[in-house]
């Protein structure tokens, strides 16, 4: 039996911030440490295809275009866990209404990263 890949998407309308992101996951949650990230354009939610079983995907949000295309992720992927990122807290009640797992707003500690990613993967354990 072969080790499941842990894989997250980071949707970001810029790969350096996305890359920069996956950083600070990888050092707030150790566990997750070979995990492989990628990182897409929040507009490929809706022309590309998606790899096939994330652990989670964030979408960090710099307009109204990101959090239709985290809506859309989330409508046709009920079983992968949402984490919104933001600069403010404008989008969070309405990402709630529709299931996100976590809603962060910049700056956010390791801490609280962590707990963002720990209720991810109790969710998928959950799920499965």
């Amino acid at each position: 039996m072969s080790k499941q890949r842990t894989e997250i998407l980071i949707f970001d309308k810029s790969k350096e911030a996305g890359e920069s992101l996956a950083k600070e996951i990888r050092s707030a949650y150790r566990r997750l440490s070979g995990a492989v990230f990628t990182v897409l354009y929040p507009e490929e939610v809706f022309t590309n295809p998606l790899p096939e079983n994330p652990i989670a995907a964030f979408f960090v949000l710099s307009g109204m275009y990101d959090s239709e295309a985290a809506r859309k992720f989330h409508t046709i992927r009920k079983s992968v866990p949402v984490v919104i990122v933001s600069e403010n807290s404008g989008n969070a009640i309405m990402s709630y209404d529709w299931g996100v797992c976590d809603y962060l707003v910049r700056p956010f500690g390791k801490e609280r990263l962590a707990e963002a990613l720990k209720r991810c993967t109790a969710r998928n354990r959950l799920a499965g």
